[in-house]
């Protein structure tokens, strides 16, 4: 997976991001762009003519730096998130390929990252959206997966430095990267208020933004190392570790081992978590059933460890703490499956309605149609059109629906505007109405605009021409019968089977209270018996077995443990 850390330069040549001299082309960070020597990251001599930033570095550890047992690392002060598991043997890139986006000028790791953008801010939305796109031989266009942005463009601040245009123009950016599936991470800031910071500020469906906690895992407020409180406000989705106190991390190459807090960090880890989604469940090429954003924020907020009482949302935590843990057993599998479903892919009958005529709406941005008109951000009368499809999909037989979403990033219809204020953020947002283990209801809007004098003027984003609208989700299942057996193997705890995974030889060790007989059979997936491992009175007491599984073929199995009365099941998975 691709990840970017857009911030101050990346030594790409610390040996904690797999560099090693002995071979000059190594290394996790394997590309980016400085914007302020136009030039390819990797192209810049650290500490000589690159601007390497300990914010950058980092942040770029907390991702994806080498686990602490890497051989290759001269030193480790932290294991990056995603950073792959070493085994020797194996090379050091299992983990994610990082990228470094240089647009800031260099700050310390406690001093919030940059402060400065290296040049006016078309650069940072040029490189937000030339690295969302994938094309081989390009000075940055990356195909960015993650986008992790530990920075922030305080409104209330820095008027002064950035106007409308500019807020508009970074919006634009991260609209663009959400239609191409991007994730994208945004630090909800470090002003103890609720302030209005960019780009964690923009469209909930466009940003994972991230707030903190402080070292006792609640709100991070102004104590500790730095001394700073985590913003809040409507906007955060999850809160992530943002003290400096229990985060190591890894600096430069003359002082190595570093700590780092404030929401910068909580970003980080949210955006190495997401990582570790993508590279569990993505193919490496594109493809219709890779994670979309929605999928991430979803999943995270679904996981995170309730902070507030009875779980309600907090505007300083969002939907609670980030859970690696609960986010990866959730998309476990076989235990859990993934779809992903929409009316451009799957057999489905689309209608559309009027649902209201002579109305008004005022548009909060600008909008470019797909004819190249561009409406402004005014006050426009219209007829509204609502557009629905019924989109047929298809479950395995032990699918049990446990969550549903809608996925914007790929749909086309707008939302109803505000009640009251007639207000519409001209964003595409559809809803689910119902859904079954065969088919979805989804709906959402067009507009047909009209100028002062009452003649139409053209549509908004588009006519009630069906083939254009197009309606996305996804669809969270458990396997009905592989979480029951789950749920046995994690309750029985006096039966031990080590190790998980293996190679070619376990060992199985049983706990009795009583003398009594147990049979101990391998079965794969579909319940065949593979292997009558053991049949026979056990002892009071422990009993050990080893078992020899050498030619075994790679893949899922299950022993059923049969004591007495109780059967017991446990998972194993042959290497």
């Amino acid at each position: 997976m691709r990840v970017g850390v857009f911030d101050g330069g990346i030594d790409w040549q610390l040996s904690n991001f797999g560099y090693t001299s002995v071979n000059p082309n190594s290394g996790r960070v394997v590309d980016g762009y400085d914007f302020q020597h136009y030039a390819k990251l990797r192209s810049l001599i650290p500490g000589v003519n690159s601007q390497d930033d300990d914010h950058a570095n980092s942040i770029t550890s907390i991702i994806g730096g080498l686990t602490n047992d890497s051989a290759f690392a001269t030193y480790s002060c932290n294991a990056g998130i995603a950073g792959g598991f070493y085994q020797s043997g194996v090379p050091y890139d299992t983990g994610v390929s990082l990228y470094g986006l240089t647009v800031f000028a260099s700050g310390g790791a406690n001093e919030g990252g940059g402060t400065f953008l290296y040049a006016p801010i078309d650069y940072l939305t040029d490189a937000i959206v030339e690295s969302s796109i994938d094309s081989v031989g390009a000075q940055y266009e990356f195909g960015l997966h993650i986008m992790n942005n530990s920075w922030g463009l305080d409104y209330t601040k820095g008027i002064q430095f950035y106007n409308s245009y500019d807020v508009i123009t970074l919006n634009d950016a991260v609209h663009f990267a959400n239609r191409a599936k991007v994730i994208f991470v945004a630090a909800a800031g470090n002003n103890g208020n609720d302030s209005v910071v960019y780009p964690a500020s923009y469209d909930d469906d466009w940003v994972l933004s991230v707030g903190g906690t402080g070292v006792n895992g609640y709100y991070k407020n102004a104590t500790g190392l730095p001394a700073t409180a985590a913003s809040y406000g409507p906007t955060i989705d999850i809160a992530a570790p943002a003290d400096a106190q229990i985060i190591p991390s890894v600096g430069n190459i003359s002082a190595p081992c570093e700590t780092i807090g404030a929401t910068s960090a909580a970003a980080a880890h949210a955006s190495g978590v997401a990582a570790l989604m993508l590279s569990y469940l993505d193919s490496t090429a594109a493809n219709y059933n890779n994670l979309a954003p929605e999928d991430v924020e979803y999943i995270l907020q679904k996981t995170a460890t309730w902070i507030t009482p009875g779980g309600a949302y907090s505007d300083s935590t969002g939907y609670g703490r980030l859970n690696a843990g609960a986010a990866m057993q959730l998309i476990e599998k076989p235990y859990h499956h993934l779809y992903h479903f929409g009316s451009d892919n799957f057999s489905n009958t689309k209608s559309h309605s009027l649902y209201s005529t002579n109305d008004s709406i005022y548009l909060t941005e600008p909008w470019p149609t797909y004819d190249s008109t561009l409406y402004s951000a005014t006050r426009y009368s219209c007829d509204v059109w609502k557009v629905s499809a019924t989109v047929n999909h298809t479950l395995a037989s032990t699918d049990s629906i446990v969550y549903d979403w809608q996925r914007n990033s790929s749909s086309t219809p707008f939302d109803l505007y505000a009640s009251g204020t007639h207000i519409l953020a001209p964003h595409e947002k559809v809803h689910i109405s119902s859904i079954s283990n065969t088919s979805a209801q989804l709906y959402g809007y067009v507009y047909h605009l009209k100028n002062s004098s009452g003649t139409y003027i053209g549509w908004l984003p588009f006519d009630t021409t069906l083939s254009n609208s197009t309606f996305d989700y996804s669809i969270l299942t458990k396997n009905t019968i592989l979480n029951g057996i789950q749920s046995i193997d994690a309750a029985e705890d006096h039966i031990k089977v080590y190790p998980n995974p293996f190679d070619n030889v376990q060992t199985i060790v049983i706990e009795n209270a009583e003398s009594e007989k147990v049979s101990i059979t391998l079965v794969d997936l579909q319940g065949r018996q593979i292997k009558n491992c053991f049949s026979g009175m056990l002892n009071q007491g422990t009993n050990q077995f080893t078992i020899d599984l050498n030619g075994l073929p790679s893949g899922m199995y299950f022993y059923e443990i049969q004591d007495g009365q109780s059967l017991t099941v446990k998972k194993i998975i042959k290497m």
